[in-house]
């Protein structure tokens, strides 16, 4: 496939991908350069900016403006019994702002392992899946938060886009 992120997840699950796939990865760099120019991916990009100008603008932007990440982290989590990632906040990165804020975007139903996990305050350690139907985003506090993911034990590959907004007054 051209989505080097459906390469990874394959990769990440240990399921054996075709020859062709395998030598995509390879050449990996010009992989992404002509998946990012496809026209398939040019409309994508630009449904999303529609979707955070209509949708998130309002959520979070109070009349100001949003710098927001573009593109969105794509991510494929298919069932495996390996955790994609490991626990973790955004502030444990250098190249993410302490005001982000999050929105994670599943584009499947997600449930118990094969969601999101977080916790509902930085430090509390109650985490717990996010359990979302299509169509609904979350919004949290990323930087502060810890999550995670836990190896998809359901038979549902779940795919999500995420991605992080900054009111241009707090850079």
């Amino acid at each position: 496939p051209l989505c080097p992120t459906l390469l990874r997840s394959y990769h990440a699950a240990g399921v054996k991908r075709p020859r062709g796939w395998r030598q995509a990865v390879r050449r990996q760099d010009a992989h992404v350069r002509r998946f990012r120019q496809s026209g398939p991916f040019q409309r994508f990009l630009a449904v999303y900016r529609a979707f955070v100008n209509e949708i998130i603008l309002p959520v979070v932007g109070h009349g100001e403006e949003l710098l927001f990440q573009c593109p969105p982290t794509l991510r494929c989590q298919m069932p495996s019994v390996i955790a994609m990632g490991s626990p973790h906040r955004d502030s444990d990165f250098d190249a993410h702002h302490g005001a982000e804020i999050n929105f994670w975007v599943p584009v499947t139903k997600v449930w118990g392992s094969n969601s999101l996990q977080v916790e509902s305050e930085p430090g509390k350690q109650d985490f717990h899946p996010l359990e979302l139907e299509y169509g609904e985003f979350v919004v949290f506090n990323g930087s502060q938060c810890l999550h995670y993911t836990l190896p998809n034990s359901t038979d549902s590959v779940r795919v999500s886009f995420d991605f992080r907004v900054i009111p241009k007054s707090a850079v």
